[in-house]
């Protein structure tokens, strides 16, 4: 049998830009019927963060796109990264698309290495236009993120009351 996992709680989420009203929030509200999308442009970077209340040595990461049609190469070589609390990035894993019109829940296998209090979606686009044919015709998309939800997982389970007396512990310390 495989090692439990559990889903990590995130408390924010914030994006580089806003398409229209699809805010970071919504790949985090649990709803599969609203999307987080950003902008779509190049030669610009392009990212999804959310913050988690605590460091966490992450298993995997979920991602449900929310595009099925042509417009899924838009997330094609998104990377996941997992930051640190020092910040630097650790790569996860990079999106690879599926298409078309395929099944665009993804996971990115972070292995018990990536430990961070977030993780990051992110296109560096450098001017990147995205190619895909369709009826022999070649149509240009730009990179950007458009996503229904993004779960995190991590090994083993989470003890609320066991982390609430650690805390309890180092303010102890700090205050004497």
């Amino acid at each position: 049998t495989g090692a439990t996992t559990s889903v990590a709680e995130p408390i924010s989420a914030s994006m580089s830009s806003t398409f229209n009203d699809k805010t970071a929030l919504m790949a985090i509200d649990g709803d599969p019927s609203t999307i987080a999308h950003s902008k779509c442009v190049a030669a610009t970077d392009i990212w999804l963060e959310i913050v988690y209340k605590r460091r966490i040595c992450f298993a995997y990461i979920k991602i449900k796109q929310a595009k099925k049609n042509k417009f899924a190469i838009r997330m094609d070589g998104t990377k996941v990264l997992v930051v640190d609390t020092n910040g630097k990035d650790q790569l996860c894993g990079t999106m690879n698309v599926r298409y078309p019109d395929a099944d665009q829940n993804y996971k990115i296998e972070c292995g018990r290495g990536a430990c961070g209090n977030k993780i990051k979606l992110y296109q560096r686009s450098e001017n990147q236009i995205k190619f895909h044919v369709s009826e022999q015709v070649v149509e240009k998309e730009r990179p950007c993120i458009h996503v229904k939800e993004v779960e995190a997982y991590y090994y083993g389970k989470y003890n609320r009351h066991l982390f609430n007396i650690l805390d309890l512990k180092f303010f102890i310390l700090i205050t004497f």
